[in-house]
């Protein structure tokens, strides 16, 4: 947790954090675990409706009142995502500028460099007039650094919550678990592909759980179009203890998209104790050593993801010797760490 005295310099802003994907629960933690003593201003994520547009004009007018009232805030620091959710924050940073406040944006999209690459002039003459960006991995500040030029960019980890662990059965079959919003670029219906493809390799030796929403009814029709009851089995969106259940009871995490940031998911999943399959794309390769804590392959190589999963199928002690280097690499993501690295980067402003 941010020391009292600290926080009452600092004004955060972001979405309100309902956890309905990645960088919500990224938010939420922190709010738990970090920031549960600071002065926040939340709105409604989402590109349309009313009631997202005056969550909006509330919470600027709520930026607006506090940073005239309360002298004593001299950070504002920003979350954002890319696309809209940028277009957004950049008044509530325009807002902290006119009263002459320090501001970090702190950016969790994966498809930032996308975006940054058709609006370079916006989004650079935002990020250049920052007093600190927030990237989440190495990766992602030499992209800041060589790419957009800044040299205003410090890494700062995600934060996780701290791992929960509950009692399961043992079970013959190897446990996989894939979270996520089901999308193409989420590498699901790939992950599908490769599970059909090799159904007879994996038949009474592994099951899929697939927690996630978006494309249910068709996540659902592949599983049955394609025969794969037996060995996968669709959770919906998980929350709360059935998240914690699939935690402990899946035994390897499996996420092969095409576009990241730094995943929440894989840092809950390595915390667990899991091996991680997933792919060389942002800061993935910051967290997920091949070979080491997991298998990295590039995204839509779908022999490499087979050949990956037979490698844990094929050898329990591979798995627990690669979950227990994931759960070393997951600590400097838990809350203490994090808030004592946040503390420094803020104590470096003031």
């Amino acid at each position: 947790m941010i020391d009292y005295n600290l926080s009452k310099k600092i004004l955060t802003v972001g979405a309100t954090a309902k956890p309905l994907g990645g960088i919500s629960q990224v938010i939420a933690n922190y709010n738990n675990h970090v920031f549960t003593t600071m002065q926040r201003v939340e709105y409604n994520s989402g590109k349309k409706g009313l009631i997202n547009l005056l969550s909006f004009v509330v919470a600027f007018f709520k930026e607006f009142w506090l940073l005239m009232v309360k002298p004593s805030i001299k950070i504002v620091h920003i979350h954002t995502a890319a696309g809209f959710s940028f277009v957004r924050v950049s008044f509530y940073w325009a807002l902290a500028k006119c009263f002459r406040r320090s501001t970090i944006m702190h950016i969790h999209a994966g498809a930032f460099a996308d975006y940054y690459r058709k609006h370079p002039r916006f989004v650079g003459f935002v990020l250049k007039r920052c007093t600190r960006v927030f990237a989440l991995s190495s990766q992602w500040r030499d992209f800041f650094e060589n790419e957009v030029k800044l040299n205003n960019v410090v890494v700062l980890n995600n934060v996780i919550e701290p791992p929960v662990t509950i009692k399961t059965d043992p079970s013959p079959q190897l446990h996989f678990l894939f979270l996520g919003h089901m999308v193409p670029n989420k590498g699901i219906f790939d992950l599908l592909d490769v599970v059909a493809e090799n159904a007879h390799q994996l038949k009474d030796r592994f099951v899929l759980h697939i927690g996630g929403a978006l494309n249910e009814d068709k996540v659902k029709s592949i599983i049955v179009d394609r025969h794969l009851e037996e060995f996968v089995t669709f959770e919906g969106w998980v929350m709360e203890q059935r998240k914690v259940e699939l935690l402990n009871r899946c035994d390897v995490y499996i996420l092969p998209s095409y576009i990241e940031g730094v995943p929440i998911s894989i840092l809950e999943a390595m915390s667990y104790g899991m091996p991680i399959i997933s792919t060389t794309v942002g800061g993935i390769p910051s967290i997920v050593k091949d070979g080491v804590n997991g298998s990295l392959f590039t995204p839509g190589d779908k022999v490499a993801m087979a050949a990956a999963i037979m490698s844990y199928v094929d050898s329990r002690d591979l798995v627990s010797e690669q979950g227990k280097h994931s759960i070393e690499l997951s600590k400097p993501y838990l809350p203490d760490a994090v808030a004592m690295s946040l503390e420094m980067l803020y104590k470096s402003i003031l």
